[in-house]
């Protein structure tokens, strides 16, 4: 019932995906504890965490195996 933080957020997509893991949730925090604007280095790194985050396939988180046990619900009134 209550909305989830970008920290939990971030932790629940690194469990779907493996080959990002900490990435998002490292990026975020840097992005919170930081001043953008005064520093271009972290500014940099950001953006290159945040380009390395874009190639990822969101629909790899879809497992057809574990859903295949929900199709005789589709099936019936589809029939």
């Amino acid at each position: 019932n209550k909305p989830l933080s970008d920290t939990d957020v971030a932790l629940q997509i690194g469990n779907f995906f493996p080959t990002i893991k900490d990435k998002l949730l490292n990026t975020l925090q840097l992005a919170k504890s930081s001043n953008l604007n005064e520093n271009n280095l972290l500014t940099a790194s950001i953006l290159q965490k945040s380009k390395e985050l874009t190639l990822v396939r969101f629909a790899d988180a879809i497992n057809l195996n574990e859903n295949r046990k929900y199709l005789k619900y589709i099936l019936a009134p589809l029939l």
